[in-house]
């Protein structure tokens, strides 16, 4: 399985990537931006994306939209520091399978992606 990690927070990203690969058995790639993260979507295909919904250049949540432009359909989780889903609108036109506010538990990701493989 091919999984995309978006996070600006390199050190997170890079522990959180790890963890998947050896738990997973997933082949991860890291993004910390979401300019390097749309040049990625438009290379590669991933199965999964794992992302932070606020990241430094995102003017907004919308930046999402973009992927399922890229890739549509893409089956997103959404990571975040906030305590409300992204907009709900936008929620409802991505497939959004999974949404954790931080901290959270990554073995509730890692049975979802379970589930996704099976």
């Amino acid at each position: 399985m091919k999984i995309l990690v978006i996070d600006n927070e390199k050190s997170f990203a890079e522990s959180f990537g790890q963890y998947l690969k050896s738990t997973a058995n997933a082949e991860i790639t890291l993004a910390n931006t979401v300019k390097q993260a749309l040049n990625l979507i438009n290379q590669n295909c991933y199965d999964l994306i794992i992302t932070e919904v606020s990241l430094p250049d995102a003017e907004n949540e919308n930046w999402l939209m973009k992927i399922d432009n890229i890739n549509p359909g893409q089956k997103l989780i959404i990571l975040t520091s906030h305590l409300f889903p992204c907009n709900l609108s936008l929620s409802e036109k991505l497939n959004i399978i999974g949404y954790f506010e931080k901290p959270f538990d990554a073995n509730i990701i890692l049975n979802l992606i379970n589930q996704l493989t099976n």
